[in-house]
């Protein structure tokens, strides 16, 4: 089952529905490599050792080097075949990471039937896929999507904490606010966020959107002094988290009598100085309110001569 998508544009979007995808992961589980496909070249070459020692004259001596030639085509085929698919998952990855959301999701989807024997390929392909839908708040379809990763993860697999992490955002984007609380405490002490600064910078910007979401922005807004320097491993990801920040100073000044708050348009400008305003909006929708009231960061002009 198919989804509307425009490769051009993030504006024409439209995700998947959570039980289409659902209904798509089910019916492409992944299965592993075929037997019947790994052990074929071994019978083939035992078939040809078997011909060789048995025909001595005739044309018959030939079918050992046919055999063998299909042996070779065979796993040549394979080879690019999964040399292609690789390169396929990789774009995905590229394409989200230059924000081609629309192209991601497509692939992705295309791809997941055709890696169904490939377990870890698949796994990835899925994972970007989730990441694409969080991206643009498509949150349900996300959380599907993340679950199934979190299911066929192995016990103890790094990549369960960042998943975890991503998925909590889009319980609390959802308003699955006790899912996504206990999911917090639980990681918050655990030892992969405490020993690796991306995912405890990640951690830290599910916190504030935690607070964001459940309206303790004065507590939010206290946590400015530190929250600068824990929230740059994220690189310029970080930007969402400086957006966060802003909305909770301006929602805190409102709460005072404030129209617009001095501290939140120092945020609003470290964030765009990372990412654009439309790209903040787009990601956490509850950013419209600060991206129309303050203005995003002006570059410096360039430096003139004497």
């Amino acid at each position: 089952m198919g989804f509307a998508i425009d490769l051009e544009s993030v504006t024409t979007f439209q995700a998947p529905k959570p039980d289409q995808v659902a209904n798509h992961l089910q019916n492409h589980v992944p299965t592993g490599p075929s037997r019947l496909a790994a052990w074929l070249p071994i019978a083939a070459l035992v078939a040809a050792v078997l011909v060789t020692m048995t025909v001595q004259e005739g044309p018959a001596q030939m079918l050992p080097w046919i055999i063998l030639l299909a042996v070779f085509a065979m796993t040549g085929h394979r080879v690019r075949t999964v040399r292609h698919l690789e390169s396929q998952v990789g774009r995905i990855q590229e394409l989200a990471m230059l924000r081609h959301y629309p192209g991601a999701a497509r692939l992705a989807w295309r791809l997941i039937p055709k890696l169904v024997t490939m377990p870890a390929l698949h796994g990835r392909t899925v994972a970007f896929m989730a990441h694409v839908f969080d991206q643009v708040r498509a949150y349900d379809a996300a959380i599907v999507a993340y679950d199934y990763v979190l299911e066929h993860l192995p016990n103890q697999h790094p990549g369960a904490v960042p998943i975890q992490i991503h998925r909590t955002i889009a319980q609390l984007a959802t308003d699955q606010l006790t899912a996504a609380d206990q999911t917090l405490r639980r990681l918050r002490n655990s030892d992969a966020t405490r020993s690796h600064p991306a995912l405890a910078a990640a951690m830290r910007l599910a916190f504030l959107f935690q607070q964001v979401r459940t309206n303790h922005f004065a507590e939010a807004a206290e946590s400015s002094t530190t929250v600068l320097d824990e929230l740059r491993p994220l690189g310029v990801d970080a930007g969402f988290g400086h957006g966060l920040m802003a909305l909770a100073c301006h929602m805190q000044g409102l709460q005072e009598g404030q129209a617009t708050s001095a501290e939140a348009a120092t945020w609003w400008s470290r964030a765009t100085l990372l990412l654009e305003p439309d790209v903040l909006v787009e990601r956490f929708g509850e950013l419209v309110t600060v991206a129309d009231c303050y203005r995003p960061h002006e570059p410096r002009p360039p430096a003139t001569g004497p």
